[in-house]
């Protein structure tokens, strides 16, 4: 590769190696952004293994209220009675998945 460089340059290879320094970042960025990579890969398996042990307990987390991470504003809506909504203010209401998963 030196040899080409050298003579689409017009110079002798061994006077052209100051190439060589510029494209050596080449590889440090490489290590960089696969390290970034790499991190996020291990996240995403992370949320994958982790709903995965929710998934094999009796009672899913994320389907009912009552658990700590509930605020006062969960309410199950597939309980909610439909005829008799008026006392219900479902202005600030949350699900509970969307309390579990945020």
């Amino acid at each position: 590769m030196s040899g080409c460089e050298g003579q689409l340059l017009t110079r002798r290879r061994e006077t052209n190696h100051c190439l060589s320094f510029v494209l050596s970042g080449i590889g440090y960025a490489t290590q960089v952004i696969e390290a970034h990579l790499n991190v996020y890969y291990i996240i995403i398996l992370a949320w994958a293994i982790f709903y995965l042990s929710n998934c094999f307990t009796t009672e899913l987390p994320w389907a009912t209220c009552g658990h700590e991470w509930n605020t006062e504003n969960c309410v199950e809506f597939q309980k909610l009675n439909a005829t008799n909504h008026s006392h219900v203010s479902l202005q600030n209401a949350t699900s509970p998945v969307m309390e579990f998963w945020e």
